[in-house]
């Protein structure tokens, strides 16, 4: 079963189980930085880290995956100038995980979302 969320920077959604989690992205609401993780051991502790690394100063935990196959993370300011993150993962191709991480991040806000990284988890 494949999960998606989209993340404006002030909304956290969780899906899918921790125990199990293959995919995992942390978001800062007040940089806007964000760290994601797939495949290892601990897919949470790592996300988190990845976002103190590129400049989180409070990060959260936005999502949770637990099939494997291809994702991406989208990004996209909103109307009030903040950070809209749309992430999706498992998906069987790169072109449906980059839609569907682009159209959920339009969907909560984010205005011309663009693929900001991409990941193939097998």
């Amino acid at each position: 079963m494949k999960h998606i969320n989209c993340l404006p920077i002030a909304l956290f959604l969780f899906f899918g189980s921790i125990a199990h989690a293959q995919s995992a992205i942390y978001v800062c609401s007040t940089t806007g930085a964000y760290g994601f993780c797939y495949g290892t051991t601990d897919v949470e502790e790592c996300a988190y880290n990845k976002c103190l690394q590129y400049g989180g100063k409070s990060p959260k935990r936005g999502g949770f995956v637990s099939d494997k196959g291809y994702g991406a993370v989208a990004i996209g300011k909103t109307s009030t100038g903040g950070q809209a993150v749309g992430f999706a993962a498992g998906y069987s191709t790169q072109e449906e995980a980059d839609q569907v991480a682009r159209n959920y991040c339009t969907q909560y806000g984010g205005q011309y979302p663009h693929v900001d990284a991409r990941f193939l988890d097998q």
